[in-house]
């Protein structure tokens, strides 16, 4: 098994499921966007040890949409030099807006084949990050007071932080730290029926629940700073600049980009651990 997130440059290509001899247990993804390795620190002694004697209810999909080798950045990372770094193709290639009944391309036969392995499990956990955000939320198709508060109290007491989650055009928010799933159509049109994962496994009667993990220590420059660096982030996803492209606009626009780390790791395992143990305590009474 992997027992360290700097492994995920060595990390094999394909799919792979780790662990788990029970076909109805939970399932955790890793890696379900390209630029988001985080969900490996799931992989420690103290989470093994808090799940302990129920190893056989869990099992893990590695490796969901990782990239190409070449564009494994360096864990821990600062911002800028994952803005010039990160790696993330165009929407139509991206195996969280994948999903449908009829895969023709690569990425949606890829997605098809989690589905399938997803289809009898309980639960299903995806572990994504967020670049521009310093605390813990989820995505959900339903409110869930008991899981807002847990994340809350994690936000507080290991991150430092009470910020809370804005109003969002493309989705509702259903809570200080819960969005709702949203169909692709709010973002993107795209052909052959594809719809975005967690609406996919709603309707085929999965329960599903995305975490974000935080990424860097925003609270460490002004808001207007980082209202700036989130926006300059924002538009090269939307625009799919490449490296030099995004240099190019930080030179057009004359920005310096500061030093901003990344959160301590132990703390984001930390966070994670909690979180994680918790959602599965609330859909799996046995644990």
């Amino acid at each position: 098994m992997v027992t360290s997130l700097t492994d995920w440059r060595e990390f094999p290509d394909e799919l792979r499921i780790l662990g788990g001899g029970n076909d109805h247990g939970v399932l955790i993804g890793l890696i379900p966007h390209e630029n988001e390795p985080l969900g490996a620190l799931v992989f420690n002694d103290s989470f093994c040890n808090m799940v302990q004697g129920f190893e056989d209810q869990i099992s893990f999909a590695l490796n969901l949409d990782i990239p190409q080798k070449k564009y494994r950045f360096p864990i821990p990372i600062d911002f800028k030099n994952f803005f010039f770094q990160y790696h993330l193709s165009p929407i139509e290639n991206q195996l969280e807006f994948s999903y449908t009944e009829d895969p023709e391309t690569d990425v949606e036969k890829r997605a098809f084949q989690f589905y399938k392995i997803s289809r009898n499990k309980e639960l299903i956990i995806l572990l994504h990050n967020d670049p521009v955000r310093n605390f813990f939320y989820v995505y959900a198709n339903e409110d869930n007071e008991e899981l807002n508060n847990t994340i809350k109290r994690v936000n507080n007491s290991i991150l430092n932080t009470n910020l809370t989650l804005g109003e969002a055009e493309y989705t509702a928010k259903l809570n200080d730290y819960i969005y709702q799933y949203f169909r692709l159509c709010k973002i993107e049109s795209l052909k052959n029926s594809r719809e975005s994962c967690g609406i996919f496994f709603r309707e085929k009667g999965l329960k599903i629940i995305t975490i974000e993990i935080p990424m860097f220590a925003w609270e460490l420059v002004s808001t207007k700073t980082r209202a700036n660096l989130h926006n300059l982030y924002l538009y090269s996803v939307a625009n799919n600049l490449a490296p030099a492209e995004r240099s190019s606009l930080v030179s057009e626009k004359k920005m310096n980009i500061p030093y901003i780390p990344m959160i301590d790791l132990n703390k984001l395992t930390s966070g994670l651990n909690d979180i994680v143990y918790s959602i599965m305590k609330m859909w799996r009474k046995d644990l």
